[in-house]
């Protein structure tokens, strides 16, 4: 999780009590590696009956008790509710073909120094991520699935500072 510096979640949220407010998510899109272990939901939030909305992602990964566990999560605020509702089309990766490494997406001039950088990828190499947050909590994240021919961006988000 981020507040705004990437934070272990389970020590973050251990002794928090649960919002006043609850929040309602729904996932509108999903993408899956091809080995089905490794997956990443994304959309839109509700707080309020709709006075503050925004968008979250989350990387989940599969147990070996079958359930499902999240390795990263983060989202932002938005002004307006992003355009996305109807149901999840799940999209899986391809597993054909000669896989490459994911390519990387460099880090805009707008981000401030220092900046903090992860990554993961799915056990079969079908879907990778990788997350960069600066010193002031500026943040993008970037989920890659493979086509069977080459890498493609499925998801991009890009978070601003929080005093911006």
């Amino acid at each position: 999780m981020f507040v705004p510096q990437p934070t272990n979640a389970q020590a973050f949220l251990k002794d928090r009590k649960d919002p006043p407010v609850a929040v309602f998510w729904w996932p509108r899109r999903s993408y899956a590696s091809c080995d089905g272990t490794v997956a990443v939901n994304t959309g839109p939030w509700v707080r309020e009956w709709g006075k503050a909305v925004g968008y979250f992602t989350t990387v989940w990964k599969r147990q070996p008790d079958g359930g499902w566990k999240w390795v990263y999560d983060a989202g932002d605020e938005l002004k307006a509710a992003r355009p996305e509702g109807g149901d999840v089309k799940p999209v899986a990766a391809s597993c054909g073909g000669t896989r490459t490494a994911p390519r990387g997406y460099g880090v805009p001039g707008t981000f401030v120094g220092p900046v903090k950088y992860g990554s993961g990828i799915s056990n079969d190499q079908t879907l990778a991520w990788t997350w960069a947050v600066d010193s002031r909590g500026a943040r993008q994240f970037v989920v890659q699935q493979w086509t069977g021919k080459d890498w493609t961006i499925v998801v991009h988000d890009r978070s601003a500072a929080a005093s911006e």
